[in-house]
């Protein structure tokens, strides 16, 4: 379900939509979707005309269920309210196992502790970690953590990429790894193969 916490339809559609799990044998999925909604004054004479309709429509169907659709005196940014469901819903990456060799342990922190920034929404840390972990300079390797915050908004279980980048870098697929780093970071493939090659010999040094 596509939703707004500004629409009123939005929030008409709230108990009925989550209730058809009752009903139904389905899982219902909340996806944000942000509205780009105008506040008084904004809008031209034509759209206030829209605007006050819609609202008349809303009162319409919430009437019969006894709530009162009221204009907001002020259009907010709901960008933080949309945010928190999709922190909540993230799946966190899993704690390396204790098998793991030593060695590979740096990398993997720093994955996780980029992933934990994204969700935190702090570009500037994110791609402090990745310059770090890269050996690139600050302002690309920002770049690359805005790339791959887009992609998440996008597409929640793009953080997956994360987890499967991980493997690869300690595996000898090598060419999966490198396409993962184009895929993630929006890098060009000079500059993938040589991040991953600054990577494999992090690895061979024990770093």
């Amino acid at each position: 379900m596509y939703s707004d916490y500004k629409s009123p339809f939005a929030y008409l559609a709230f108990d009925p939509a989550f209730a058809l799990g009752d009903r139904y044998r389905i899982r219902l999925r909340w996806i944000p979707f942000q509205l780009r909604i105008k506040g008084k004054g904004e809008r031209s004479v034509y759209s206030e005309y829209k605007a006050r309709y819609s609202y008349l429509d809303a009162r319409r169907f919430a009437k019969p269920r006894g709530l009162v659709i009221r204009g907001p005196l002020k259009v907010y940014d709901t960008t933080p309210a949309l945010i928190g469901p999709l922190f909540v819903a993230t799946p966190a990456l899993p704690a390396p196992k204790t098998t793991e060799p030593i060695k590979n342990r740096a990398t993997i922190s720093a994955l996780q502790a980029f992933a934990a920034q994204i969700q935190a929404g702090d570009l500037l840390a994110a791609g402090r970690t990745l310059a770090t972990l890269f050996d690139v300079e600050e302002p690309r390797a920002v770049a690359c953590a805005a790339t791959f915050a887009q992609r998440v908004r996008s597409e929640a279980a793009f953080y997956h990429k994360v987890m499967e980048l991980r493997s690869e870098l300690h595996s000898s697929n090598s060419q999966r790894a490198l396409l993962l780093l184009l895929d993630c970071f929006g890098l060009s493939r000079g500059e993938s193969a040589e991040i991953l090659r600054n990577l494999q010999r992090r690895r061979r040094l024990g770093h």
